[in-house]
């Protein structure tokens, strides 16, 4: 079951709004947890940004029946202290890093359906980090997945040359969670995928 959330983007370009993104930035974790975690059978992309952040998670989940579920879900985490994300989408949820672990929380029956566990625990350690890629298209704009789940457009964009991160192997047909780090801010989204060449590269982290 594939599930994609509202989110609501800003990448500053008027100088009038530096300012602003600069208080929003101060409540994101001075510690830039973007990466890949899992284990077998479960996987976590973040995607850290500021005033939201991405998050993708994959992963399969037995059902009564005795078949496996996949997963394939993508939300947006608003900060909610150091190291914490409140999360939207398919159910509200957090994402925390708790010592060596990294723990996600989802109401029951939302985003995998009535098969998900709930929670789903990995390791705090990263297992591997984003894909490194350059915008082709001369403007990318960034998007939200809307309420039909079809991705709208948002006002925040990159131009052709730009470096952004993106996620590594990410399911999302026609988008890839990808993130922009820019001077004063970082802007987490969904870029469409003809208008970014990715390669074979991954951020070292």
């Amino acid at each position: 079951m594939r599930s994609l959330v509202r989110m609501t983007l800003a990448r500053v370009v008027p100088l009038a709004l530096v300012g602003q993104v600069a208080c929003q930035s101060a409540a994101v974790s001075a510690a830039d947890r973007s990466g890949v975690y899992g284990t077998e059978g479960v996987g976590l992309t973040v995607l850290q940004g500021a005033p939201v952040s991405v998050v993708e998670m994959q992963g399969g989940f037995p059902t009564p029946g005795g078949s496996v579920s996949t997963c394939e879900c993508t939300f947006v985490a608003t900060a909610d202290g150091p190291d914490r994300w409140k999360l939207t989408g398919g159910g509200d949820g957090t994402l925390e890093f708790t010592g060596s672990e990294l723990r996600l929380q989802l109401k029951a029956g939302a985003c995998c359906g009535l098969s998900f566990p709930g929670e789903v625990r990995v390791p705090a350690e990263r297992t591997g980090g984003l894909r490194e890629c350059v915008v082709k298209a001369p403007k990318a704009f960034f998007h939200r997945p809307g309420q039909d789940l079809r991705p709208d457009r948002t006002t925040a964009y990159v131009v052709a040359g730009d470096h952004v991160q993106a996620a590594p192997g990410s399911p999302q047909p026609g988008f890839m969670p990808a993130r922009f780090v820019g001077a004063r801010s970082t802007t987490a989204g969904l870029l469409a995928r003809p208008e970014v060449d990715c390669g074979a590269g991954a951020t070292k982290r």
